[in-house]
């Protein structure tokens, strides 16, 4: 027994020196900094692992410092849908960052997320790394370069999306951060994800063809001398202080019709739902910087309104429960709430409810604007319940 556990753990290090070795030996190399796994409806989606050239366990000098860095995904499923992965980047940005940031990369977002029109299966290895010296941002899908974006800043800004203010969830950033420690486990699990000869091949065929998706091209901006300051993000959660006073609910345009009753889908029934989730329904569909600018403003906004409607409930703040939820909320063209769902729950019940409760009290939202196309609109929301 004594030499079987000595085994695995010799077998967990062996493992963790190779993920740290992954890079090279050179100095000035990114080395890991942190890894974390992502669940989504109780499903493993991916092993994250972020490798900085000085590693660190706080955000921001993570995100500012002008320097080498890489992020990779593991894929660990084949219900890795390219829609719900490129809205998991658009949505995390239209939460961190500023109107003024996204619009300066619009253009470099929407060359981003027409690369992830690609469905990931489970052993792909998606690597972003970004080249201070080249001033440039690399992505590159098992060892194979898709696209090579002239701004190293952009990488900075999908960071946000890990290490932002509204992260994944609070222990995926925190494992991010872990300077340099890593769970032995999880990196030997790491360790042992690699695509199959074939994927390899697959993706090589469509790097030579013409199902990879084009990304349109501009004249991308001059980029900064320096590392832009972190803007203070819009009001994009809920942070509720100690129990005061309810403030008054916004004044709302009543519809002339009744709104259809909403539905509560259940967790199963979101993550098997073709219809939501499938690709075939915009499959040709391509980014351009103006819709998708419009389509993170209009996040921003509707993650704002939400914030006017969310109480935290007494027994709660009695008991000094805290959380997070987020939700996956499907709109009709006018802003009524056609379905809601949790998509992350906190481990506290109370808090769920009073998340969906929110949501179902700020229906209807603000219409969803002409230049966003479709017969509904779904994003993600997160409500955070934290007390000062």
């Amino acid at each position: 027994m004594m030499i079987a556990k000595y085994r695995k753990t010799v077998l967990a290090a062996l493992a963790l020196l190779m993920v740290f070795c992954s890079l090279g030996l050179a100095q000035g190399a990114p080395t890991l900094n942190g890894m974390a796994l992502h669940v989504q409806l109780s499903k493993e989606q991916f092993i994250a692992a972020l490798y900085l050239t000085t590693p660190t366990s706080n955000a921001r000098d993570a995100l500012t410092k002008e320097e080498d860095k890489a992020m990779e995904l593991r894929i660990l499923t084949d219900d890795l849908y390219a829609r719900r992965f490129q809205r998991m980047w658009i949505e995390g940005i239209a939460i961190n960052a500023g109107a003024t940031e996204m619009e300066r990369h619009a253009q470099n977002l929407a060359n981003f997320s027409n690369l992830l029109k690609i469905k990931l299966v489970k052993g792909d290895i998606l690597r972003i790394e970004r080249s201070a010296a080249k001033n440039t941002t690399t992505v590159i899908l098992n060892r194979q370069t898709l696209d090579t974006i002239a701004d190293a800043h952009f990488f900075d800004l999908l960071l946000r999306t890990w290490l932002g203010p509204v992260p994944l969830s609070s222990e995926f950033k925190e494992s991010l951060l872990g300077g340099g420690t890593v769970k032995p486990e999880l990196a030997e699990r790491f360790a042992d994800i690699s695509p199959t000869s074939a994927r390899i091949a697959e993706i090589a065929t469509l790097l030579k063809g013409t199902k990879l998706p084009e990304p349109a091209r501009q004249a991308p901006p001059a980029p900064p001398a320096v590392a832009p300051e972190i803007p203070t993000p819009p009001p994009a959660v809920a942070v509720v202080p100690e129990p005061q006073a309810e403030e008054p609910q916004p004044e709302v345009e009543q519809p002339q019709t009744p709104p259809e009753p909403e539905k509560l889908l259940t967790e199963a029934s979101l993550f098997n739902d073709e219809e939501i989730l499938s690709d075939e329904e915009e499959d040709g569909f391509s980014f351009t910087a103006e819709n998708l600018l419009s389509e993170q403003i209009y996040i921003a906004k509707l993650t704002k309104w939400t914030t006017n409607f969310v109480n935290y409930p007494r027994n709660a703040l009695r008991n000094e429960h805290q959380g997070t939820v987020r939700l996956t909320v499907t709109l009709s063209r006018d802003g009524r709430v056609r379905d809601v769902q949790i998509l992350e729950k906190s481990e506290h019940e109370t808090l769920n409810k009073a998340a969906v409760k929110a949501v179902r009290s700020a229906s209807p939202y603000p219409a969803v604007p002409d230049t966003i196309k479709g017969d509904r609109f779904l994003f993600t929301v997160p409500v955070v319940f934290r007390m000062n």
